[in-house]
């Protein structure tokens, strides 16, 4: 489980996106605050509080801030109620938004607590470790039998100690390794140091300085007071310092102490029994490099709406319909195909009575996820027009989807705007013509965004996945 972040690091990722698009429409705003909304509750009924909090600090911002600047806010009397439903949520929503803001905070300092404890425990076997080494080394066969009994005592004297004081042992191996080698070119000659204490006691020996480095957690030692921590089975062990164990006088060796083996990083500890279930996670993300959550999408809807576009592509009509579904353990399903009111030509296809297809919507918690539309006898792309119709879609959801089919050809694509730069491209477009060019640009305006084939986009196509097809016309 990677490691939780902090309030602040949440903060500014909600914050920051909140924001208006050029031409951005009032209506296209209240549709991505709902989506928000539906999204952020999803989150925080599945135990995800990091990304519930981020979606809901958003939406909070957006309603209390944002929406109020747009410029049709106050002129739209037809978006009003739409508007009075959103603020009704403030209050409710702020102590929402302050309860997963607790939970965060003791998350992130019960971590932050483990690393210090764990930090703690690797110190004290590492020292463990050296000092066993210097023990292999020191009381053998090469050891002065006076000396062993003075050993042996620092070595109890130093258990007793306790934590009190810290020394920095490699520093203090380090040196008395050097000193080692320094009583080697002065003693070569002789078989072994003398044993006369005279002469012992005319050698100098390095002083090593007290180190002691301490976190910032350590410099506070009321820190926590302030937070109350749950109780939780892995704080209860309270891991003491080190004892400070003494070193015997050098003797001359040419054995050096191995390095320390490679320690994994602490893991946070897994969640409780219920508490956090499975999540999906997706490698593909936008131009820009934000991440962009799976979208799976029955592999049989494609076949089943072009049966239901049949009689207008006959006619050389475009048909189009609209992908609906739910937010599930950070993916997204596609569970409902919507054909709304329409009117079409060869070329376009427009949906009348969107009012119809958002309570189709609200009444069963469906998130827009996207379109589909047919080119009776084009080729599969997108159009100019297509352009600026996803664009909506997308500033709603990142992950929405254009599905382009060309039954003539036998041809589909899953295509998306590149963010960036098609998405700023196109919403600063104010060419007004029904079908325009667009300036080209380093990496094209829209992409593939399929998994198949090597793509690496993220939409996938699941054979089986149940979906329901409604015909609002």
């Amino acid at each position: 489980m990677s490691a939780p972040r902090s309030v602040k690091e949440l903060a500014d990722l909600a914050v920051e996106p909140v924001r208006f698009l050029p031409g951005t429409s009032l209506r296209v705003s209240l549709r991505t605050a709902e989506s928000m909304w539906k999204q952020g509750n999803v989150y925080l009924l599945e135990g995800n509080d990091e990304q519930a909090y981020i979606l809901l600090l958003r939406y909070a911002e957006f309603i209390i801030k944002t929406l109020p600047a747009h410029p049709e806010a106050k002129a739209s009397a037809g978006n009003w109620k739409e508007i009075k439903a959103h603020h009704a949520r403030v209050d409710t929503l702020l102590q929402i938004i302050s309860g997963i803001k607790k939970r965060l905070e003791e998350r992130y300092l019960q971590y932050q607590r483990m690393l210090l404890e764990d930090a703690e425990e690797r110190r004290r076997q590492e020292t463990e470790r050296r000092v066993k080494l210097i023990q292999d080394n020191e009381v053998d066969n090469d050891t002065d039998e006076e000396e062993k009994p003075w050993l042996a005592r620092s070595l109890r004297r130093g258990s007793a100690e306790g934590s009190h004081g810290k020394l920095d042992l490699v520093e203090e191996i380090r040196g008395l390794q050097l000193d080692r080698r320094r009583d080697d070119r002065s003693t070569r000659h002789s078989t072994r140091p003398s044993s006369d204490p005279k002469r012992r006691s005319g050698v100098s020996y390095p002083t090593v300085e007290r180190t002691e480095k301490r976190s910032s957690f350590e410099n506070n030692s009321n820190w926590t007071n302030h937070v109350p921590l749950p109780e939780s089975p892995w704080l209860q062990k309270q891991v003491s310092s080190p004892p400070l164990i003494p070193l015997p006088p050098p003797k001359p060796t040419s054995r050096l102490i191995p390095p320390l083996p490679q320690t994994p990083p602490p893991s946070f500890p897994a969640p409780k029994k219920g508490q956090e279930a499975y999540e999906f996670s997706s490698s593909a993300r936008t131009e820009g490099g934000d991440p962009l959550r799976t979208l799976f999408i029955p592999k049989e809807l494609r076949d089943r709406f072009l049966e239901v576009a049949k009689p207008n592509t006959t006619r050389n009509l475009e048909t189009c319909g609209i992908l609906c579904g739910k937010l599930k353990q950070n993916a997204l399903f596609v569970t409902h195909l919507v054909i709304p009111a329409q009117e079409s030509t060869s070329d376009t296809c427009q949906t009348i009575d969107e009012g119809a297809i958002f309570e189709f919507q609200d009444a069963r918690e469906l998130l827009t996820l996207g379109w589909i539309h047919t080119h009776p006898t084009q080729t599969c792309f997108m159009s100019s027009v297509d352009l600026h119709t996803h664009c909506s879609y997308q500033l709603m959801l990142d992950e929405a989807v254009a599905i382009v089919c060309a039954p003539s050809r036998g041809e589909w694509g899953y295509f998306r705007l590149t963010k960036p730069p098609g998405m700023e491209v196109i919403t600063k477009c104010r060419n007004t013509g029904l079908f325009h060019l667009h300036d080209d640009v380093p990496g094209g305006i829209y992409t593939d965004a399929g998994k198949g084939d090597g793509g690496g986009g993220h939409v996938r196509e699941i054979g089986g996945l149940r979906f329901e097809v409604v015909d609002l016309r």
